[in-house]
């Protein structure tokens, strides 16, 4: 699992200059933009459950993802006619995340560490 880079991510709309005030966006532009955004960073993290690079080297990533349970066991509950295949269940959280992973002479170091 690799990491893209953040300078490949849709960039922000371009500043509105007017004589008495710096405006970064319209409404209708954060919008746009969010939406974009975001489409793209769901599809840049699904490979590590949703979820940020911190929250996985800081070890937040079980803790979250078992309140996200939580929350679609509730949801389930509510409205189980919404879910028509099975139970919702959040993304499955990868053992390792790398941004460069280990040659097979370096799995065999870190296998003796």
């Amino acid at each position: 699992m690799g990491f893209e880079p953040i300078c490949t991510a849709p960039v922000l709309p371009r500043n509105r200059l007017t004589a008495d005030k710096v405006q970064l966006f319209q409404l209708e532009d954060a919008r746009a933009f969010c939406q974009t955004f975001f489409s793209w960073y769901n599809q840049e993290h699904q490979g590590i459950g949703l979820l940020t690079p911190e929250m996985m080297h800081t070890g937040q990533a079980q803790v979250i993802t078992q309140k996200r349970q939580d929350v679609l066991d509730d949801a389930y509950r509510a409205h189980s006619e919404r879910f028509v295949s099975h139970p919702p269940i959040p993304p499955v959280v990868p053992k390792a995340v790398w941004i460069n992973p280990p040659t097979n002479s370096h799995k065999d170091e870190l296998g003796r560490l």
